[in-house]
């Protein structure tokens, strides 16, 4: 089986609100996933293997991964007795920017304030303080309607200046723009993943064109324009097949991917299995754990 194509996630959940918090257990390999916006790994018990594009890294109690956007990234368990519980918040880059943070990350430019992010940090003796930030921001989020998103972006912003380091210099002017036009096309490929698309609409899209978009596209995101697309239409597939009972042949229609062969021809070599296969895998125990809220599932986490 060639290697897992990064699925791309969260955009749509993130353009109604800008920050979404959820707990979780791992408890075996999840697939590698692909996502455009910021994401925060927070690991609050047990160990956790966390692989960052195609990079590994060992998660121990109160150690933070800081996924920058476009990363890759795979979660799975260790040999341990207990089962890792982590702590996901996702955000975009304007979610700080529009509270007052100078905040900017892409790639190597990962920066809170001049300062450098880790992809990892141990937070070491200040673990409990970075955990009760994590707490008060599960917290928070679990207002619903009433989160405060300025004291939860003050809270994220809090965590990233506690795993900074060195300083490091901004990023140039030619990746700004190549980031921007990037952007751009990732937009329209997203907005219209369901319909036909060329490489030559891409890169109109992005204003740029066609060898220097392939170019840009790569260095920005890792993967070619082709494979983003490929990557935005599985997540889609992905998502109907968990959160919906909808046929397997409207699945591809509303998703671009065209018909049930096609369909099924991507789901086995994306990822090692076919539409039913995959749907009967996760179908029940997304269904139930969307039931429980997270104080429910993890009461301990509002202890003092």
């Amino acid at each position: 089986m060639p290697e897992l194509l990064p699925l791309y996630n969260i955009t749509y959940y993130l353009g109604k609100r800008p920050v979404r918090i959820s707990t979780e257990s791992v408890r075996s390999q999840d697939y590698s996933h692909f996502h455009r916006h910021i994401q925060l790994c927070f690991v609050l018990s047990g160990e956790l293997l966390h692989s960052i594009d195609g990079k590994e890294y060992l998660q121990c109690p109160g150690s933070l991964a800081f996924l920058p956007p476009y990363s890759a990234h795979t979660l799975s368990t260790v040999n341990s007795e207990d089962t890792p519980i982590i702590a996901h918040i996702w955000f975009h880059q304007r979610f700080l920017t529009d509270y007052g943070y100078n905040f900017f990350s892409y790639k190597d430019f990962l920066q809170l304030e001049g300062k450098r992010i880790p992809l990892i940090c141990n937070f070491r003796e200040n673990a409990d303080t970075a955990k009760m930030l994590v707490r008060e921001m599960i917290n928070e989020f679990e207002k619903g309607s009433g989160i405060s998103y300025s004291k939860t972006a003050s809270l994220i912003a809090e965590l990233l200046r506690m795993s900074c380091t060195e300083s490091c210099a901004a990023p140039s002017k030619t990746f700004l723009k190549q980031v921007s036009a990037v952007e751009r096309s990732v937009d329209f490929i997203i907005e219209n993943h369901s319909k036909k698309i060329s490489l030559d609409d891409m890169s109109e899209a992005a204003g740029l064109p066609r060898r220097s978009f392939t170019t840009s596209f790569k260095k920005v995101t890792g993967l070619t324009p082709l494979n983003f697309l490929i990557s935005v239409r599985l997540f889609h597939a992905v998502s109907l097949l968990v959160y919906s009972d909808i046929l397997f042949e409207e699945i591809a229609a509303q998703t671009g991917l065209g018909d049930h062969a096609t369909l099924a021809r991507a789901f086995s070599k994306y990822l090692g299995m076919s539409p039913t296969e995959y749907r009967n895998a996760h179908f029940f125990s997304s269904r139930h754990l969307e039931q429980i809220p997270i104080h429910k599932r993890f009461q301990w986490l509002t202890e003092e």
